[in-house]
């Protein structure tokens, strides 16, 4: 996710297609993260949520990006 996020920054990828990823990783019924705790758990719950729902929060621009970057660090 940190890697999806740093090449959304950067311009690798369009950060206009990360609220679709975000929607498609959230419905996932399992995915893996190294090493969870529940608060890395809840944070990426939050993140995948409020990033594929920018209608209910915030456009997803590179300054959201690089916001969530910082908060997952």
């Amino acid at each position: 996710m940190k890697d999806v996020l740093r090449r959304c920054i950067s311009g690798e990828l369009d950060v206009a297609e990360l609220p679709q990823w975000a929607g498609v990783v959230h419905m996932m019924e399992r995915i893996e993260i190294d090493e969870p705790d529940e608060a890395d758990f809840d944070l990426l719950t939050q993140f995948l949520f409020e990033v594929s729902s920018p209608e209910l929060f915030e456009p997803v621009t590179v300054s959201t990006c690089q916001r969530w970057l910082d908060t997952l660090a």
